[in-house]
Protein backbone atom coordinates (compact mmCIF):
# COMPACT_ATOMS: atom_id res chain seq x y z
CA UNK A 1 0.00 0.00 0.00
CA UNK A 2 1.38 3.54 -1.26
CA UNK A 3 0.65 6.62 0.58
CA UNK A 4 0.97 9.27 -1.98
CA UNK A 5 1.00 12.68 -1.06
CA UNK A 6 -0.98 15.39 -2.81
CA UNK A 7 0.57 18.54 -4.49
CA UNK A 8 -2.26 20.31 -3.52
CA UNK A 9 -2.33 22.85 -0.97
CA UNK A 10 -5.03 22.24 1.53
CA UNK A 11 -7.83 25.04 1.51
CA UNK A 12 -9.93 26.17 4.19
CA UNK A 13 -13.82 25.02 3.73
CA UNK A 14 -15.83 27.56 3.54
CA UNK A 15 -19.65 27.33 4.80
CA UNK A 16 -22.10 27.84 1.95
CA UNK A 17 -25.14 30.41 2.60
CA UNK A 18 -27.67 27.72 3.36
CA UNK A 19 -25.37 26.77 6.37
CA UNK A 20 -25.04 29.75 7.40
CA UNK A 21 -28.93 30.42 7.11
CA UNK A 22 -29.52 27.29 9.00
CA UNK A 23 -27.22 28.33 12.01
CA UNK A 24 -29.17 31.82 12.07
CA UNK A 25 -32.60 29.93 12.07
CA UNK A 26 -31.83 27.45 14.79
CA UNK A 27 -30.20 30.61 16.89
CA UNK A 28 -33.20 32.47 16.53
CA UNK A 29 -35.81 29.44 17.02
CA UNK A 30 -33.79 29.16 20.30
CA UNK A 31 -33.79 32.83 21.76
CA UNK A 32 -37.85 32.93 20.87
CA UNK A 33 -38.47 29.97 23.01
CA UNK A 34 -35.88 31.76 25.95
CA UNK A 35 -38.38 34.73 25.27
CA UNK A 36 -41.81 32.56 25.26
CA UNK A 37 -40.87 30.62 28.74
CA UNK A 38 -39.67 34.11 30.10
CA UNK A 39 -42.55 36.34 29.19
CA UNK A 40 -44.85 32.81 30.51
CA UNK A 41 -43.46 33.29 33.84
CA UNK A 42 -43.23 36.79 34.04
CA UNK A 43 -47.22 36.74 32.93
CA UNK A 44 -48.01 34.66 36.14
CA UNK A 45 -46.34 36.55 38.02
CA UNK A 46 -48.10 39.51 37.01
CA UNK A 47 -51.58 37.30 37.90
CA UNK A 48 -50.56 36.77 40.59
CA UNK A 49 -50.16 40.26 41.70
CA UNK A 50 -53.41 41.14 40.01
CA UNK A 51 -54.80 38.59 42.67
CA UNK A 52 -53.46 39.64 45.38
CA UNK A 53 -54.10 43.80 44.69
CA UNK A 54 -57.78 42.70 43.90
CA UNK A 55 -57.78 41.12 47.39
CA UNK A 56 -56.61 44.14 49.30
CA UNK A 57 -59.33 45.97 47.39
CA UNK A 58 -62.09 43.84 48.49
CA UNK A 59 -63.78 45.97 51.30
CA UNK A 60 -64.56 44.23 55.11
CA UNK A 61 -68.63 44.98 55.96
CA UNK A 62 -67.39 47.47 58.63
CA UNK A 63 -65.82 49.23 55.77
CA UNK A 64 -68.75 49.55 53.45
CA UNK A 65 -70.63 50.22 55.79
CA UNK A 66 -68.31 53.09 57.48
CA UNK A 67 -68.53 54.14 53.18
CA UNK A 68 -72.59 54.19 53.77
CA UNK A 69 -72.36 56.41 56.59
CA UNK A 70 -69.66 59.01 54.65
CA UNK A 71 -72.09 59.30 51.78
CA UNK A 72 -75.01 59.79 53.87
CA UNK A 73 -73.50 62.47 55.53
CA UNK A 74 -72.37 64.07 52.51
CA UNK A 75 -75.77 64.26 51.43
CA UNK A 76 -77.51 65.78 53.88
CA UNK A 77 -74.24 68.38 54.27
CA UNK A 78 -74.90 68.70 50.36
CA UNK A 79 -78.82 68.98 51.38
CA UNK A 80 -77.70 71.81 53.90
CA UNK A 81 -75.41 73.81 51.86
CA UNK A 82 -78.10 74.09 48.99
CA UNK A 83 -80.89 74.87 51.65
CA UNK A 84 -78.29 77.98 53.34
CA UNK A 85 -77.56 78.93 49.11
CA UNK A 86 -81.59 79.04 48.38
CA UNK A 87 -82.99 80.52 51.91
CA UNK A 88 -83.56 84.04 51.51
CA UNK A 89 -85.67 82.90 48.26
CA UNK A 90 -88.04 80.63 50.39
CA UNK A 91 -88.51 83.51 52.92
CA UNK A 92 -89.22 85.87 49.80
CA UNK A 93 -91.91 83.04 48.68
CA UNK A 94 -93.07 82.37 51.89
CA UNK A 95 -93.38 86.23 53.04
CA UNK A 96 -95.42 86.45 49.58
CA UNK A 97 -97.82 83.20 50.22
CA UNK A 98 -98.35 84.88 54.00
CA UNK A 99 -99.47 88.46 52.38
CA UNK A 100 -101.69 86.78 49.45
CA UNK A 101 -103.53 83.90 51.35
CA UNK A 102 -106.42 84.22 51.90
CA UNK A 103 -108.34 83.63 55.45
CA UNK A 104 -110.39 80.73 55.31
CA UNK A 105 -107.63 79.24 52.64
CA UNK A 106 -105.77 76.31 54.13
CA UNK A 107 -102.53 74.95 52.23
CA UNK A 108 -101.27 71.79 53.05
CA UNK A 109 -98.62 70.80 50.30
CA UNK A 110 -95.86 72.96 48.80
CA UNK A 111 -92.93 72.05 45.99
CA UNK A 112 -91.21 74.57 44.90
CA UNK A 113 -88.55 74.36 41.39
CA UNK A 114 -86.20 77.35 41.96
CA UNK A 115 -84.39 76.14 38.64
CA UNK A 116 -88.22 77.55 36.88
CA UNK A 117 -89.33 79.91 38.95
CA UNK A 118 -92.66 77.39 39.68
CA UNK A 119 -94.78 76.06 42.88
CA UNK A 120 -96.70 73.15 43.18
CA UNK A 121 -99.52 74.05 45.89
CA UNK A 122 -102.01 71.99 47.52
CA UNK A 123 -104.96 72.85 50.05
CA UNK A 124 -108.77 73.35 51.08
CA UNK A 125 -110.48 76.07 50.88
CA UNK A 126 -114.14 76.92 52.42
CA UNK A 127 -115.70 77.13 49.50
CA UNK A 128 -115.05 77.33 45.62
CA UNK A 129 -116.41 81.07 45.91
CA UNK A 130 -113.20 81.21 48.76
CA UNK A 131 -111.37 79.47 45.68
CA UNK A 132 -111.67 82.13 42.93
CA UNK A 133 -111.16 85.00 45.59
CA UNK A 134 -107.59 83.17 46.59
CA UNK A 135 -106.82 82.75 42.52
CA UNK A 136 -108.37 86.13 41.79
CA UNK A 137 -105.76 87.55 44.78
CA UNK A 138 -103.01 85.52 43.67
CA UNK A 139 -103.53 86.87 39.88
CA UNK A 140 -103.38 90.60 41.45
CA UNK A 141 -99.69 89.93 42.76
CA UNK A 142 -96.92 91.18 40.40
CA UNK A 143 -94.48 88.17 41.52
CA UNK A 144 -96.87 85.76 40.14
CA UNK A 145 -96.86 85.23 36.67
CA UNK A 146 -98.89 82.61 36.11
CA UNK A 147 -101.38 79.83 37.36
CA UNK A 148 -102.54 76.61 36.41
CA UNK A 149 -105.60 74.63 38.16
CA UNK A 150 -104.91 71.37 38.22
CA UNK A 151 -106.95 69.55 40.59
CA UNK A 152 -110.39 69.87 42.34
CA UNK A 153 -112.58 68.30 44.22
CA UNK A 154 -114.90 68.53 47.11
CA UNK A 155 -113.61 66.61 50.57
CA UNK A 156 -116.45 64.51 52.75
CA UNK A 157 -116.11 67.62 54.60
CA UNK A 158 -117.84 70.07 52.57
CA UNK A 159 -114.33 71.89 51.91
CA UNK A 160 -112.87 72.08 48.13
CA UNK A 161 -109.43 70.62 48.39
CA UNK A 162 -107.75 72.21 45.65
CA UNK A 163 -103.77 71.81 43.43
CA UNK A 164 -102.42 74.53 41.19
CA UNK A 165 -98.66 75.07 40.15
CA UNK A 166 -97.81 78.91 40.11
CA UNK A 167 -95.13 80.26 37.98
CA UNK A 168 -93.21 83.29 39.65
CA UNK A 169 -90.86 86.50 38.49
CA UNK A 170 -87.58 85.50 38.63
CA UNK A 171 -86.73 88.78 40.68
CA UNK A 172 -89.00 87.07 43.81
CA UNK A 173 -85.80 84.42 44.25
CA UNK A 174 -82.67 87.20 43.85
Amino acid sequence: MAIEISGKPTTTKKLPLADIFLFLAVFLLAGFFIAYFILFAYQKKLEGNKTELENSLTRTPAEQQLEERIFDYQKKIDDFGFLLDNHGAAANLFGLLEKACHPRVQFLNLALDLSKNIATVSGQAASYEVLGQQIFIFKNQTSIKKINLSGISTSKEGKVDFAFQITFDPALFK
